[in-house]
């Protein structure tokens, strides 16, 4: 492909997508590993599929088998979450105001869940949208943000709350709330999840270590 700047890529099945600067602002482009050597494949000289082509930054791709989910700018500052669907080959924008970012989305035959947070209430809330629509994760004064989803066969989702000082990280498993706090570390972020296991980078000492924990 042509030379210009391509970050944060995702991969879903036979889908990699990732978010590419095209001179003005970042777009949502993916590919299909199933179709390499034709047009819309992941070879270098395949055409690629484009999601997005506006005047405006779309960002924070993740993608599953069906759906491909990331947050698009309104206005200077303000961000939405937006939904394409694979199979009808529409696109869905939820507007609402302020901010909706960082979507990370997991599914369950033809069914989604969409974590991501807001401060749409005034402090920052996860949040999780599927078919049904959308709600709280936890109903809190605190402020939860960044939440990620298990994408494998267990029900998993985990965030970080300003609960403690560094932040914690909670979550739900299941019906049941947990909490995770790596004893004497003073930043926990980047946090992974696959199925019971949790990945995340802790600083502690003056270093940063990788942890892993099994919820």
């Amino acid at each position: 492909s042509n030379l210009s700047l391509k970050i944060k890529p995702k991969i879903g099945n036979n889908s990699i997508g990732w978010q590419e600067y095209d001179g003005n602002d970042f777009e949502i482009m993916m590919c299909d590993r199933s179709r390499n050597g034709l047009s819309d494949g992941c070879l270098t000289h395949d055409k690629k599929i484009q999601l997005t082509n506006n005047n405006k930054d779309d960002t924070d791709i993740d993608l599953t088998e069906r759906y491909v989910v990331w947050q698009t700018k309104r206005g200077i500052s303000d961000w939405n979450i937006a939904l394409y669907d694979k199979e009808t080959n529409k696109t869905k924008i939820w507007k609402e105001r302020l901010n909706q970012q960082n979507p990370v989305i997991r599914q369950k035959h033809d069914k989604y869940q969409i974590v991501y947070w807001t401060n749409k209430e005034g402090n920052e809330d996860s949040m999780v949208r599927t078919q049904q629509g959308k709600k709280k994760l936890v109903n809190s004064t605190y402020d939860e943000w960044n939440p990620i989803i298990n994408k494998g066969e267990s029900d998993l989702i985990l965030w970080f709350s300003s609960k403690t000082d560094p932040p914690a990280i909670e979550g739900i498993k299941g019906n049941t709330r947990i909490s995770i706090t790596p004893s004497g570390s003073k930043r926990v972020n980047k946090l992974a999840l696959f199925e019971n296991i949790l990945v995340f980078e802790a600083e502690k000492h003056g270093r940063s270590k990788i942890w892993m924990i099994k919820c």
